[in-house]
């Protein structure tokens, strides 16, 4: 994790399908974003589900991204010549930084009995669960005597920060133990007893004010809160196995987390039956921890640089419940989508009463239903007023619609206009879109988003835009260049700082490549690869916006709809565009000159994911050996590439929209030959022989 990223701006959570439409950039920005909520400041945005699934969509897109290191934290590009050794504990004073001996490292997480099933597989052992208590992850360390030496805070999983007075106030961590030299590890908490009886109306969550308590400068003021300390391991010991590891930990005073050791086809039935006893903790957890039961196994299996393969987090879903679907509400998302929200009857799950859920698009309604929909009036449609529902919170946080339980009889009306502008809806594909006015505050609002985001403008959070938008100090994307300290500081909870922050971080984005000014304007279509051929082909903005319907069509990947929709979008932009030109100062692009090679008039089209290689590396191999990588299926492209997975699911008759626009080409006997990623990879062998 790289040090120093600001407190964002709290806002919605992503729906999943937000998530998965994210490209790599804004992922890598994303995770490091709400890893940083997580670790640094304690106060987590989203439901670990939802960071989990931001995740893998980064591991598909960039494997080999630098921020899937630095997950829980991690950075192993930071310096740590400033840390301490544990062993130099004696010269050390509270805040001072420390090297863990052995990095504190993240878990890994999985969500089903198959992937369970597949930890079993990998770890050719029984294993011991024990509840995953959501805590401060801490270290305790003893000296040749027994005696209490070093106490940390888990910190980036490599460094630490030292408390060790604030962690004799801790309850449950003794002072002195029989067996010297040992290194203890385990979570604190604040019990639920506690936070309820005490906190519950000052503090939004017991690990929150669990962090809190254990940096106060005064220690006194730690023992107060009444914090308390669970086991989970114990290093510098000979224990054989982690039932030993806990009757060691029992021995000498811990209270070590409660485990069951289980076989694979035991696995998830041990799961069920812990989830079933949740409730009777007097902590808040989040899943249950599996780790290989015989300790020399775990040095066999090692670790990855995020976490142990000897051990996995089953998380939980969420609680379920059943209530009463009673009317639907459309509100405009940032990406211009208009998005429904059912009310539902009051329902407690997991502790917290919910009457809102996301039901994300069309499609999920029909499948929920079972129905088509069309737009305007649905009658005696399943889904409606009156219907039964299953709902969850998935990750224990965000509230699902998982079943129709029970049919409703009423009527389910889509909106034919937009509820913010009034402009006519209609549909694509799954989403319910419009051609949002330019006085749409949310299309202000989303256009201004967009720019800030793909400008790198740092501090400009969705929750600032929308401030200045109302308050009429940023309509649209010129303006923001136009603020100044008395515009900001007008802005509540605004300080003069952040107000000269702000303008500096602007000011800093006053001169933009071509491209990204392109990529910034946010015309539909129009995303980074496309925006970077553009600029290199005319060089200019103005050369640009003098282009031809022909010309731009003459550039691979670019076809009549698209070449009218670019046209159409500077036209209807040019306001928007002329002002920001006023403002700003674009720098010319030089034209590459195409390499010549072996693949010389072949162009090559990646989509989905590639298994061997990121879809950048491979696009660069082409173009090494004179091929072309246009960002779009024309009659003239000459090879569609897709993952040999995706290849599979082809061939069983799954069609994403270019894999169907490549197929109508071909039937008309022009277009792209489509092809696995072992194929393509052959075809460069041959290409570099």
């Amino acid at each position: 994790m790289a040090r120093g990223i600001p407190m964002p701006e709290h806002g919605t959570p992503p729906t999943q399908i937000e998530i998965l439409a994210m490209d790599a950039e804004t992922l890598e920005l994303e995770v490091q974003r709400h890893d940083a909520l997580y670790h640094e400041h304690n106060q987590p945005e989203i439901p670990d589900t939802l960071f989990d699934l931001m995740v893998e969509r980064l591991r598909q897109l960039r494997p080999d991204s630098p921020a899937l290191l630095r997950i829980g934290g991690l950075d192993p590009d930071a310096s740590h010549d400033n840390a301490a050794s544990p062993d130099d504990a004696e010269q050390l004073h509270t805040g001072d930084k420390v090297r863990h001996s052995v990095p504190m490292l993240s878990l890994e997480k999985c969500y089903s009995e198959q992937e369970l099933l597949r930890f079993f597989e990998r770890i050719e052992d029984d294993a011991v669960a024990t509840p995953k208590v959501d805590g401060v992850a801490l270290m305790i360390r003893y000296d040749h005597q027994g005696r209490l030496l070093l106490g940390a805070t888990r910190g980036d999983g490599r460094v630490g920060e030292v408390i060790t007075e604030n962690i004799r106030r801790v309850q449950g961590i003794p002072h002195h133990i029989d067996t010297p030299g040992l290194e203890v590890r385990g979570e604190a908490y604040l019990p639920l007893s506690t936070f309820r009886q005490r906190f519950a109306e000052q503090f939004a969550n017991p690990r929150n004010l669990t962090a809190g308590s254990l940096k106060q400068k005064d220690p006194q003021r730690t023992a107060e809160v009444g914090l308390r300390f669970i086991a989970y391991d114990v290093l510098g010991s000979d224990e054989k196995t982690e039932t030993d590891k806990a009757a060691l930990l029992e021995r000498i005073g811990f209270t070590p987390a409660p485990g069951s050791r289980c076989t694979a086809a035991e696995g998830q039935a041990l799961f069920d039956r812990l989830s079933t006893e949740r409730a009777s903790l007097d902590y808040e957890t989040d899943g249950i921890v599996y780790k290989a039961h015989t300790v020399a196994r775990h040095a066999v299996l090692g670790t990855t640089a995020h976490h142990p393969r000897w051990a996995i987090a089953y998380k939980y879903q969420g609680e379920s419940g059943i209530t009463r679907f009673a009317d639907i509400e459309w509100s405009v998302s940032r990406t211009g989508a208009i998005n429904p929200v059912a009310i539902v009857d009051p329902v407690s799950l997991s502790g917290v009463t919910v009457q809102r859920i996301s039901l994300h698009n069309l499609g999920i309604i029909e499948k929920l239903a079972g129905q088509p929909l069309t737009i305007g009036d649905n009658d005696a449609y399943p889904l409606s007023s009156g219907a039964r529902l299953l709902v969850t919170r998935r990750g224990g946080v965000i509230p699902h619609v998982e079943e129709l339980m029970e049919p409703g009889s009423n009527t389910f009306n889509i909106p034919t206009t937009c509820p913010s502008c009034g402009a006519p809806t209609e549909r694509r594909e799954d989403l319910l879109m419009a051609d949002h006015r330019e006085d749409c505050a949310t299309t202000g609002q989303r256009r201004l988003r967009h720019f800030a985001d793909v400008i790198d403008a740092e501090g400009f959070g969705p929750k600032l835009l929308a401030q200045l938008y109302d308050n009429n100090l940023a309509t649209e994307p010129a303006d923001l260049y136009r603020l100044n300290r008395t515009d900001l500081i007008s802005l509540e909870r605004m300080g003069e700082k952040s107000a000269d922050n702000l303008l500096a971080a602007i000011e800093a984005r006053r001169t933009l490549p071509l491209d990204t000014f392109l990529a910034a304007l946010g015309i539909p279509g129009l995303g980074r690869t496309l925006a970077r051929t553009l600029a290199s082909r005319f060089r200019t903005w103005e050369h640009l916006r003098n282009a031809s319907r022909e010309e731009l069509i003459a550039i691979d990947g670019i076809a009549e709809v698209l070449a009218d929709g670019l046209r159409q979008g500077f036209e209807d932009l040019t306001p928007v565009i002329d002002n920001l030109l006023g403002v700003v100062q674009l720098t010319e692009v030089e034209q590459e000159s195409p390499a010549s090679g072996p693949l010389d008039g072949q162009s090559f089209l990646f989509t989905g994911t590639l298994e061997t290689m990121k879809r950048a590396d491979a696009q660069a191999r082409v173009r090494t050996l004179g091929g072309t990588t246009p960002s779009g299926v024309s009659k003239d492209l000459t090879w569609l590439v897709i993952g040999d997975a995706d290849l599979e699911k082809f061939r069983a008759g799954w069609r994403s929209s270019k894999l169907k626009k490549a197929e109508t080409l071909r039937d008309s006997g022009e277009g792209p030959e489509i092809i696995g990623e072992s194929r393509f990879l052959a075809l460069l062998e041959v290409a570099e022989a």
